[in-house]
């Protein structure tokens, strides 16, 4: 599966026009951090217990790192203001902090 990501009306053109090959059934949520170079997403896939956030590049497109450990199904994330934490919140209720990658 394949997802594609199109900023318009940023600048003069489309900055970001990322196919990210995700392998999943779906994304849940996204978030851009604070200085803009990293998209976190995270994932739905329910057959496969898939529950990854993943984060991108948005200059080249690539993974960067995937992160494990959710409980549930990861429905929402999102970066502190500073851009050193990732916030998310599962379907089990947990809600959970990840910093250090």
């Amino acid at each position: 599966m394949a997802v594609r990501i199109r900023l318009s009306g940023y600048g003069d053109c489309a900055i970001l026009k990322a196919k990210l090959a995700l392998g999943v059934s779906g994304v849940n949520s996204v978030a851009f951090s604070p200085d803009g170079q990293t998209l976190a997403s995270s994932s739905a896939d329910y057959y496969k217990k898939d529950k990854t956030i993943k984060l991108w590049s948005v200059r080249t497109g690539e993974v960067i790192k995937t992160l494990k450990g959710d409980c549930g199904s990861v429905n929402c994330i999102a970066f502190s203001p500073d851009g050193q934490l990732l916030v998310s919140g599962s379907g089990d209720g947990t809600i959970k902090l990840w910093g250090g990658w």
